[in-house]
């Protein structure tokens, strides 16, 4: 493992190196624009995925070992595989492994000058990290009360390094976005980078987690268990839990498929619940924010990104899951403008192209039960047509509101594929969908 002074030195030495990296892509850009005025299609189609790769290698180069910013928009846009070309992508997704953590010596700054009582509240802190991200990473300890918890403490300066890595970040991320063609490069930025500064107050997030336990609570769901926060030891940069164990998603599938089963229901129940019924939702889908009982029951960790759904949202996703329930497509084209997606140009999108679609999803929505897996036909169909219709895709303008929301669907499906489970989606349509408001 790498020494303390060694990580914090390579972080804040590979900052210059964001800037380098954009007169690089900058001008691997521009040869680029030239170089395809004087190509043929196929060849202009080959030169644009040979840039694309090129810039993902060369982001997540720099990006791989830093913590902060850089790293988690990286995570962020590894996500958005309806946004972001393949190539691109499926570079970015190595930045979803975790961090490099510090010992706790080098924690211990935050932790006191936060929790200068510290002492009179836990009985004992291990100083080996339990899990490690992109802005702070998790440390078991025990309150003096005999309760086990956790610990989240927030890597030293992080505002600063973050506020440098976006500033930086965002030069790169402009020149790759006009790689892409029109979409509005500015407001989605600043959807992504507000999103990242909601995750550096852990106070917000402390807030946040009451606000679903006190929810799931009210509403009866004994099967989600959202872990009790101890005010009296959290700040706003360290944030104390009860431990709440559990195995892994992945570990699932090692209990039988029927239980698979029923944890992937849950979890499509959890996304249908939140969406139309508490409407806030929990959109880092990562399956490490996810862990299951023996028994059954949904853990659910990290509150750091949080969305509020927009009555207009709830809406638009209520029509178009309505249409495509009574097999009405065509009423979604305008359906998604009053949403607010449409062309750049202003004019709805191609009904040929909704029903392309339409045809991918008809499997689950026609279908009493819908099996996911390893190599899901319905993620496949949608890469296929993404892939195809990118340059279309690219003028297609959208609301902000949408990137977390459909960041959360893609991290359900995967982690449905995951558990290799078969939901009753239809069924559960008309449990939680159609009667919502």
């Amino acid at each position: 493992m790498e020494k303390d002074d060694d990580i914090l030195s390579s972080t804040i030495g590979r900052l210059w190196k964001v800037g380098s990296m954009a007169a690089k892509m900058g001008t691997s850009f521009l040869k680029e624009r030239v170089a395809s005025a004087f190509s043929d299609e196929s060849e202009k189609e080959k030169r644009q995925q040979e840039l694309w790769a090129y810039a993902g290698e060369l982001l997540s180069e720099t990006m791989g070992r830093l913590k902060g910013g850089v790293m988690k928009v990286g995570q962020m846009l590894s996500l958005q595989e309806g946004l972001l070309p393949e190539e691109f992508t499926k570079i970015l997704r190595s930045l979803q492994k975790d961090a490099v953590p510090l010992s706790f010596k080098a924690m211990e700054q935050v932790f006191y000058e936060d929790l200068p009582q510290a002492d009179s509240i836990f009985e004992s802190v291990e100083e080996k990290a339990l899990a490690s991200a992109s802005v702070g990473q998790v440390h078991r300890a025990k309150l003096k009360d005999g309760r086990d918890v956790v610990i989240k403490i927030q890597y030293p300066n992080m505002p600063k390094i973050i506020a440098s890595d976006l500033k930086n970040l965002k030069a790169i991320m402009r020149l790759i976005f006009q790689m892409l063609g029109d979409l509005d490069f500015e407001k989605i930025w600043q959807e992504i980078s507000t999103q990242l500064m909601y995750e550096l107050d852990y106070e917000r997030e402390a807030q946040n987690q009451i606000e679903f336990r006190q929810w799931a609570h009210r509403h009866g769901l004994n099967w989600l268990i959202i872990p009790e926060v101890i005010q009296e030891a959290s700040t706003k940069r360290v944030l104390t839990t009860i431990y709440e164990p559990g195995m892994p998603l992945s570990d699932v599938k090692e209990k039988g498929i029927g239980f698979a089963n029923q944890v992937g229901i849950k979890l499509f129940k959890l996304f249908l619940l939140q969406m139309y019924y508490f409407h806030k939702l929990h959109a880092d889908p990562n399956a490490g924010n996810f862990a299951v009982r023996s028994t059954g029951e949904i853990i659910l960790y990290d509150f750091g990104q949080v969305k509020e759904i927009p009555e207009y949202v709830r809406e638009g996703y209520r029509n178009i899951t309505l249409a495509a329930k009574d097999n009405d497509p065509e009423k979604i084209p305008d359906i998604l403008y009053k949403l607010g997606v449409r062309y750049t140009n202003g004019n709805s999108i191609d009904k040929e192209l909704v029903l392309k679609y339409y045809h991918v999803f008809k499997p689950l929505v026609q279908q009493e039960q819908y099996s996911f897996g390893k190599d899901d036909p319905l993620m496949k169909g949608i890469m296929e047509l993404n892939n195809e219709h990118w340059r279309e895709g690219m003028k297609i303008d959208f609301p902000t509101d949408l990137i977390f929301i459909d960041r959360t669907m893609a991290g359900l499906v995967g982690n449905l594929c995951t558990l290799e489970a078969t939901i009753p989606w239809p069924s559960l349509i008309e449990e939680l969908v159609v009667p919502a408001v």
